[in-house]
């Protein structure tokens, strides 16, 4: 965390805001096949805004009240450019070849850290890219070298051994579950996942960006994808994810439903304090 620290003072301007301002309740999903992997990351990346609207829970920052602006999504939008963000930020545009274009990103993106021979960790200066081609040149590249790059990948959806689902705010007290659920309902549903891809690979890239960057604004009546307002994506997204929490047949909407019911009444929690 120091050197993270000290990466985070020279990379954006609000990264220090982010290690000690902001928290969230990140999803892991296990894949089954690489094509799951590819669906599973590019839908999850298209519908980020939505994830962002329906958890903002950040209604305060420095003891005034933030407003309409949803801090945690612009902390994070200016925390490290290279590393964070939505994929699209970073070329990944659509589904096919997802593994071979998420590693021609995290190649080319600075280290914040390496592991010794002894798997310590220590401070580096090399891009991750030249880190991990050095190692294999010399062949001394470890599973642990890999794991260590990337975990320095912070973007709303990344990679690992599985997928991991980052962009939610911590939501309030008794309502913790209500993001697993949520992308629960909408990833791990096949038939679910598809009726949410088969609308989202038809966005325009510019549409993407401007989705991404309405998140950023606490305010539904903004337009979205496909001349659409992102009240109704919210509304859309959210009632696919009810629909694929009930096909899973484990009465898991209860996680879910109530939260959903009382934000899309009243808005996030961040505007309700």
């Amino acid at each position: 965390y120091q050197l993270m620290n000290a990466n985070m003072e020279q990379n954006g301007t609000m990264g220090q805001w982010m290690m000690r301002n902001t928290t969230s309740v990140q999803v892991n999903f296990d894949i089954t096949s690489e094509r799951d992997l590819e669906d599973m990351i590019f839908v999850a990346d298209c519908v980020q805004p939505v994830c962002a609207y329906l958890f903002a829970n950040s209604p305060f920052q420095n003891g005034s009240p933030t407003g309409t602006e949803n801090i945690r999504n612009v902390i994070w939008e200016n925390t490290d450019n290279a590393r964070c963000r939505n994929l699209i930020d970073h070329g990944i545009e659509s589904p096919e070849r997802m593994i071979d274009q998420y590693i021609d990103y995290i190649m080319t993106v600075p280290g914040i850290f390496e592991l010794d021979e002894h798997a310590i960790i220590v401070a580096t200066d090399k891009t991750m890219g030249e880190r991990l081609v050095d190692l294999e040149r010399s062949g001394k590249l470890r599973t642990v070298d890999i794991q260590a790059t990337l975990h320095q990948i912070f973007t709303n959806v990344r990679l690992k051994h599985l997928v991991e689902v980052r962009g939610a705010d911590r939501p309030p007290m008794g309502y913790e579950m209500a993001p697993v659920a949520f992308w629960t309902g909408i990833l791990t549903v096949e038939t679910v996942r598809n009726e949410c891809l088969s609308v989202v690979k038809n966005w325009s890239v510019e549409d993407r960006h401007t989705f991404n960057k309405a998140s950023l604004v606490l305010d539904d009546s903004q337009m979205g994808p496909d001349g659409k307002s992102y009240g109704h994506w919210n509304q859309w997204v959210g009632d696919l994810a009810i629909t694929g929490l009930k096909e899973r047949g484990l009465g898991e909407e209860k996680f879910f439903e109530e939260f959903f019911e009382i934000v899309m009444k009243k808005g996030p929690f961040s505007l309700q304090a």
